[in-house]
């Protein structure tokens, strides 16, 4: 058998101190020491494996990396290897408003939550240094717009060869940390796995959409080869597993994506098993391919002009799905008809991709602070537009990200685009869309001006014609997965007896206001009210993010969110409630953080402040 420790960090739960942000040294150090502790344990061998989703899928890696000597084995599941350009904080050098305050107010308001008094009389010392001390990590985040020491800090990309254990990465397609998967496959240097499937931020037993798999039986399996050193044929395992989604449509059920396991033996891929599949950019907004017949007319020189309309975005869904119904990517032909879009002819065969798909684009903007957004959509033979993939880049950053500088304005731009990776079979019949916009609210922060783009389609000046390129699996070189025995059916432990008292529900919705021309996403999540019966504690827990912008003023761009945390026993009663709102003008951003916090029945106040911060936009 195995012990399994959950420890609380440093200034969370009922451990003391202050968590004061992410991933810090003193996090390093302190899981070091404990996993030191546990190695010479009576009941340990000396051999210890470390185990996390989302921040405790980064820690394993970054502990990883430290090289503690009785660390032997890591399963990180949706994390990252990169901090700045693959974490909820900037994404292509723009910040990713979808998640960047909202993620941040919830760690305000979870630093609030108290210790529990069942575990230490001296709980409420604990408490009011961490009220009184922690700050919002919004700020420090916003001080550090562009790729530096900050965010190296923590990013495993720094140096891939610092990790020496065997490394086991699982994501979903409907995760926002998918990419990572790919990346550390093809650099770490250590053994290294990895499995994708069709899920959300969850774990592979009960992520949804499904299906899922039987992820205890694929853990233990992982441990016992290399803690116990079991000879059970993970050593042979295909270096990646990923699940190729099919095409969605309407009426399909959002907590099922239809699809097939397949195997591959390396990552990346050699040349004979995939190949990059180019579309150019025609006139008529046409996707051509190279090789086939087209009429001459559409390979000729297009300018394609557009000022972004600055609720583009609103329905392409959340960067992140926790895998809440709300959640779900809807047919994306009204997101469509407001960005510039590019249609392939009909697929004349099914195409599996796998991989990054990548973007070329000659383009000029009117303002020196500009940005551009791509998606990519699966249409099928009733218009239905299914989104694939997404990627942005902020124009200040197209050369550094680390030295950005204002783009030059009316100047032909030729910008490459990462976009997010993908796996997916396109059915024959269906066609490619590429869409292209100067803005993408609220995935990210809008021009402090509304940009007008110019796309070039053609070759134009001395650049190569601007075209999508598809990462596609050679036919007959794509493995089907063959699962091993107990990897089907999911089984998962009873779970501890609670009595649930308000069930949690979610709702994401968006509304014009036709006379004033500003829409609004509100996402409200009610995660429910319910007791543990062994321990009597109470939970309750309620957020709402309000995302709002006027469709032709990009200063008018702001967010909120609002958390209340209420945790008893009996008579101790204590509830915390926050509001966060980022705003911005031409050259800063605003930020408002304010806590209130209170104990008892009578609601006493014992803790309330308001943070007010200025930060310059720093080429956002």
């Amino acid at each position: 058998g195995y012990v399994v420790l959950r420890v609380d960090l440093r200034g969370s739960g009922n451990s003391g101190g202050v968590l004061m942000d992410e991933y810090l040294q003193q996090e390093q150090d302190d899981i070091i020491e404990v996993l030191e502790w546990v190695s010479v344990q009576p009941w340990c061998d000396g051999k210890v494996g470390m185990y996390g989703k989302s921040w405790g899928g980064f820690n394993s890696l970054q502990v990883a990396a430290r090289r503690p000597s009785c660390l032997k084995a890591v399963i990180s599941v949706d994390s990252t290897d990169d901090r700045y350009h693959d974490d909820v904080h900037y994404m292509g050098g723009c910040l990713l408003a979808t998640d960047f305050l909202p993620w941040a107010s919830i760690m305000f308001a979870w630093n609030a939550r108290p210790p529990d008094p069942m575990y230490d009389p001296t709980w409420k010392a604990f408490w009011m240094e961490r009220l009184q001390r922690t700050p919002p990590y919004s700020v420090e985040w916003l001080k550090h717009p562009r790729l530096d020491d900050f965010w190296k800090h923590g990013s495993i990309n720094v140096d891939y060869a610092a990790i020496e254990c065997p490394v086991f990465l699982v994501g979903g397609w409907a995760d926002g940390y998918t990419n990572a998967v790919f990346r550390m496959l093809e650099h770490l240097k250590c053994f290294r796995r990895g499995l994708i499937g069709p899920w959300s931020h969850m774990m592979p037993d009960d992520g949804i959409p499904g299906p899922n798999l039987n992820w205890v039986a694929e853990s233990i399996r992982w441990w016992d080869f290399h803690l116990k050193g079991i000879q059970n044929g993970v050593n042979f395992d295909p270096m990646i597993r990923v699940y190729m989604q099919e095409s969605q449509a309407s009426h399909d059920d959002p907590s099922y994506r239809r699809g097939r396991w397949i195997s591959k033996p390396v990552w990346p891929l050699p040349p004979l098993q995939s190949i990059l599949r180019p579309f150019q950019l025609g006139t008529a907004k046409r996707l051509l391919e190279p090789a086939a017949p087209v009429n001459d007319e559409l390979l000729g020189v297009e300018t394609v002009s557009v000022t972004g309309c600055q609720h583009a975005g609103l329905r392409q869904g959340p960067w992140i799905s926790y895998g809440r119904s709300c959640d779900s990517i809807p047919d994306q032909r009204n997101e469509d008809s407001l960005w510039i879009t590019y249609d392939s002819s009909p697929l004349e065969s099914d195409v599996d991709v796998l991989g990054f798909p990548t973007v070329r684009l000659n383009l000029s903007v009117d303002q020196p602070v500009a940005m551009v957004a791509v998606r990519l959509c699966d249409v099928d033979c009733n218009g239905f537009s299914c989104l694939i993939s997404k990627g942005q880049l902020n124009l200040c950053h197209a050369d550094s990200h680390e030295l950005p500088r204002h783009c030059p304005v009316n100047t032909v731009l030729s910008v490459e685009i990462k976009m997010k990776a993908v796996g997916c079979s396109i059915k024959k019949g269906h066609r490619i869309r590429l869409c292209v916009s100067p803005t993408s609210w609220p995935h990210a922060w809008p021009s402090p001006v509304p940009v007008t783009m110019n796309l070039f389609a053609g070759r134009i000046e001395s650049f190569e014609p601007s075209y999508l390129a598809l990462p596609q699996l050679v036919p007959q070189t794509v493995l089907e997965e063959p699962l091993h025995e107990g990897l089907g059916s999911p089984v998962l432990a009873k779970p501890l007896p609670t009595l649930e008292l308000r069930p949690a529900k979610s709702s994401r919705t968006v509304t014009e206001d036709i006379e004033t021309g500003t829409w609004t996403m509100v996402v409200s999540e009610d995660e429910g009210c319910w007791q543990e019966l062994i321990t009597e504690l109470r939970y309750d827990e309620s957020t709402r993010e309000t995302h709002s912008i006027n469709e032709v003023d990009s200063l008018s761009a702001s967010v909120r969110c609002e958390h209340d945390i209420t945790i008893s026993r009996g008579t101790w009663i204590t509830k915390v409630h926050t509001n966060s709102v980022m705003t911005s003008d031409a050259t800063n951003f605003y930020l408002t953080n304010t806590m209130n916090v209170s104990e008892g029945a009578d609601n006493v106040c014992v803790f309330e402040k308001t943070w007010f911060d200025s930060i310059p936009r720093g080429f956002l």
